[in-house]
């Protein structure tokens, strides 16, 4: 199998995290994924994170 650089596939962009904080903004359906739920992760796809956020956090991320 090939190695590439993300970069490669497409841009990267970043954002911020929602405020833990506001209890609001987590416990939602939204999954969010960080570089805790990757670190040390092996496959290929990853869909579901550690925590999930709200609709007003993602808003707010």
């Amino acid at each position: 199998m090939e190695k590439i650089r993300i970069g490669e596939l497409g841009e990267v962009v970043s954002g911020g995290t929602p405020s833990t904080k506001i209890e609001e903004y987590y416990g939602g359906s939204i999954s969010w994924i960080t570089p805790k739920d990757l670190s040390g992760y092996e496959k290929r796809y990853i869909y579901k994170g550690e925590r999930n956020i709200t609709e007003k956090g993602l808003r707010k991320g």
